[in-house]
This record gives C-alpha cells, sequence and structure tokens, in this order.
C-alpha cells in the first residue's frame, strides 16, 4: 500500500506540470492540434480516473470542447464525449450547453449506423481499415467492432448524463 501511496503521488506531481491553466488541456510547449488536445485530455483524465484524483480545470476543458467541433471519426467522438462526460461528473458548469452539444453529437454517431444489420462504422460509410497501423480490413461499406464499441460506449455516456437514461446501460472505465 506504501508502494502505492508513493507512485500515486508521484503520478499526481508527475501531471501537476502538464497541465496548461489557460486551457485546463494537458501538454507541453505549444498547444497541439485540436484533436491531439482532446485525445491528450482523454488519456490523462482516464489516468486521473483510476487515481482517483480530481481533473485539475474541468470548467476550463468544457469551455475549450463547446468552443469546437470534433471531427466525424469514431475516436475523435468518443473523445469529446469521454472528457465532458467525466469533466460533468465533477462540475455542473455549462451543464444545459453539453447537452446541447450532444444531441449534436448524437446526431454525428448516427451517421455511423447501419440500421438494416446493425452496428456502427468506425468511419463513415466504411468499415475501419487499420489499427495502429496494422490493416483489419478492407474498408467495405458497413459497420465495424471497433465502431459499435466506441460509438455505443459513447451513446451510454451520454445517456447518463442526459438524465433521460431510459436504458440504465452501465459506463465502461477505460
Amino acid at each position: 500500500k506504501e508502494n502505492f501511496l508513493k507512485i500515486k503521488n508521484d503520478l499526481k506531481e508527475y501531471i501537476e506540470k502538464k497541465v496548461n491553466e489557460s486551457d485546463g488541456c494537458y501538454y507541453e510547449g505549444s498547444q497541439p492540434n485540436l484533436t491531439e488536445l482532446i485525445n491528450g485530455t482523454m488519456k490523462v483524465i482516464t489516468g486521473l480516473d483510476w487515481l482517483d484524483v480530481p481533473i485539475h480545470y474541468p470548467e476550463k476543458i468544457i469551455d475549450v470542447c463547446l468552443e469546437n467541433k470534433p471531427s466525424k471519426s469514431g475516436c475523435d467522438l468518443v473523445d469529446y464525449v469521454y472528457v465532458l462526460y467525466r469533466c460533468s461528473l465533477q462540475t455542473e458548469y455549462r451543464k444545459k450547453d453539453i447537452l446541447l452539444f450532444f444531441e449534436k453529437i448524437i446526431d454525428l454517431i448516427f451517421e455511423h449506423f447501419y440500421e438494416d444489420i446493425g452496428g456502427f462504422s468506425y468511419n463513415l460509410n466504411e468499415s475501419q481499415k487499420l489499427y495502429y497501423g496494422v490493416k483489419i480490413s478492407n474498408g467495405y461499406d458497413q459497420p465495424d467492432l471497433h465502431g459499435t464499441i466506441l460509438l455505443t460506449w459513447a451513446l451510454s455516456m451520454i445517456f447518463e448524463i442526459s438524465e433521460d437514461n431510459k436504458f440504465s446501460w452501465n459506463i465502461l472505465k477505460p
């Protein structure tokens, strides 16, 4: 237990050096492009969640997310949802704006849905071709496992925050 507490404290001190006070996100040097900014922040927030450490500036991160728009790729959509979801668990700041933003995200998510056979594609109108540089499909116009898992997870977080959680889905902890 002592070793765990020391490691946790070391990680906490390390990440405190990476938080940018102006936008609340986590990086060193100049601000990365928007995709990397939100994706990196999502990864740090995931670690903070596992360590049970609060997000440093959730309100500023919410502002960054709401002032921008994700691309239509599966990861971008999920990164935005996860970051806003985790920040919303910590603060009520701009809750109505987040819910309105989520309505738009739901529309983007369902552009990936294949109603006739079920499931979501990672990319619009094609299954995911590569995973970390390895070819995994020919990119046919069909759903794929990665897109279905990611976008269903995003919907579960949105439904929980929306207070209209008629599905009562359990949220996965990445």
